[in-house]
């Protein structure tokens, strides 16, 4: 890697740019075959401990926090929340009742 100043080498090299990542590899010859997606995490407080074992979608954080995370939309989230197909959900349905959302992020995600 050479910069205006200093020249650097190194056996491996990581491009670790996020979505700026196809037009950085372009430049070095590579291709690299990624497509954003639209994504949304929900934070909620903190609370008892109640769920175990993360799912793929919705995990408590050690601090008591659930985190749930959605690439696709905010509607498909709240349609796993709430949906009676989820035994899980369904159980900390009940628990979460009075727990409040604190954050909701919408973005762009490789």
């Amino acid at each position: 890697v050479q910069t205006t100043t200093e020249r650097f080498s190194a056996k491996k090299v990581v491009l670790a740019c996020g979505l700026g990542i196809k037009t950085l590899a372009i430049q070095i010859g590579l291709e690299i075959p990624i497509h954003p997606q639209r994504g949304q995490i929900l934070v909620t407080e903190r609370t008892l401990p109640l769920l175990p074992q993360p799912f793929v979608t919705l995990r408590q954080t050690v601090e008591g926090s659930f985190m749930i995370e959605q690439y696709t939309s905010l509607q498909s989230i709240l349609d796993f929340w709430y949906s009676p197909g989820y035994q899980e959900a369904k159980k900390l349905r009940e628990g979460l009742v009075d727990i409040d959302f604190l954050i909701a992020v919408e973005g762009l995600a490789p």
